[in-house]
């Protein structure tokens, strides 16, 4: 995958995080049902083993990795995977995406979780 499809993707991902999240608000995202299904639990433990290492490849692979993860907490619940998706939605939001204020809540929101 090119680092432009990568890009492509990211904004496809981000789009849709916020397509899911609505009328909600990040803060409501912590009384999201836990995540049941163990291959869903399986692939967001596989993509938190993930993130980490995708930090040092481009900006694009670790911002894919974590919307992915906070999209598949809002389609099947929240998981230990979850909440990490949710603290580095706090850090990325701002530098990737210009979007300062979500990434204050996310990061202050997951401290509850």
């Amino acid at each position: 995958m090119g680092r432009r499809t990568r890009r492509r993707g990211v904004q496809q991902e981000y789009k849709r995080l916020w397509r899911q999240i609505g009328r909600r608000s990040i803060e409501d995202l912590a009384d999201l049902p836990l995540m049941t299904d163990p291959e869903w639990r399986a692939t967001m433990d596989v993509l938190t083993a993930v993130a980490s290492t995708a930090l040092f490849t481009d900006e694009n692979l670790p911002c894919l990795v974590i919307c992915r993860m906070a999209n598949l907490s809002l389609e099947h619940g929240n998981s230990d995977g979850s909440c990490y998706a949710y603290v580095w939605l706090g850090v990325i939001l701002g530098p990737y995406f210009g979007e300062l204020r979500a990434a204050f809540r996310f990061g202050s929101s997951a401290w509850t979780w």
